[in-house]
């Protein structure tokens, strides 16, 4: 009986949530600078970059429509995901993407915040404003973002990006066309911050987010224009699967029945292929 090795094009399916074991792709250039990739879900709060498990603090984690997620149980008291202590001193920028369904329930519902305790600037402080998006990066004390119109359970996809020059908020609703709004800025990180939270905002003026989040990836760069079309388009190319699928043939051929792996079991529905 001999081995067939079937071609990676056969074995992956891009923009689809992953239910099998996954790891890093670092042949795709996109995953440079990379720092943080949470999946939430089957993945919990693990750091794919690093294997670290970061932990959580009052969140509740599910699967919806599109995939795994965590999301606040409410907004009383820290609810959270940690991420990592970053040493930000010598980043070139930094570029924040994530997943998630609209949360209009609290004025000011945040996604992601890195600063100093209790106050809103450090590194950066991403949350909901009206109808859109807003973000503060570094000890810049001016909101700036994008307004896109969605409403309570839209899916958006957003990507935040900031060269330590020009700061860029992108968005799309249900996979509608991608937006952007750019900014001249030149706001400096504080190095190391205090709190490091997706989900949730500064200690004592933070809005924890209800609405599911399904992934979070952060980057010690700003990424390209073309990087983040590329990752709308395909959220998921950046992982591949931690161990090949392998059909073993008979002298009758392949056999298909015999082809067996953890990434046949359960798929979720194909997500941002907006262009």
């Amino acid at each position: 009986m001999g081995q067939l090795q079937l071609p990676e094009r056969f074995l992956w399916q891009p923009r689809v949530k992953p239910t099998g074991p996954v790891v890093i792709d670092r042949n795709n250039s996109i995953t440079n600078g990379l720092r943080l990739c949470q999946l939430y879900g089957e993945y919990g709060t693990r750091n794919l970059v690093t294997s670290e498990d970061l932990g959580s603090t009052a969140v509740d984690f599910g699967y919806g429509r599109h995939g795994g997620f965590f999301k606040s149980p409410s907004y009383t008291g820290d609810n959270f995901v940690a991420a990592p202590a970053f040493d930000t001193t010598n980043w070139a920028g930094v570029s924040i993407v994530q997943l998630f369904l609209f949360d209009t329930t609290d004025p000011f519902p945040s996604l992601a915040y890195s600063g100093p305790t209790g106050g809103f600037f450090g590194n950066w402080y991403i949350s909901r404003s009206g109808s859109g998006l807003e973000v503060r990066f570094g000890n810049d004390s001016g909101a700036f973002g994008l307004t896109l119109n969605a409403v309570a359970d839209d899916l958006v996809y957003s990507a935040f990006t900031y060269d330590l020059a020009v700061e860029s908020v992108w968005g799309a609703v249900n996979n509608g066309p991608l937006k952007i709004n750019t900014n001249a800025t030149t706001a400096a990180f504080a190095g190391v911050a205090d709190k490091n939270h997706i989900g949730f905002g500064p200690s004592g003026e933070g809005r924890s987010w209800l609405k599911p989040i399904f992934y979070t990836f952060i980057f010690d760069r700003a990424l390209t224009t073309a990087e983040v079309k590329s990752l709308y388009a395909d959220p998921y190319q950046i992982l591949k699967p931690s161990v090949p699928l392998v059909a073993f043939t008979s002298s009758a051929g392949l056999d298909n029945n015999r082809i067996s792996s953890m990434h046949f079991q359960r798929h979720y529905e194909p997500i941002a292929m907006g262009t």
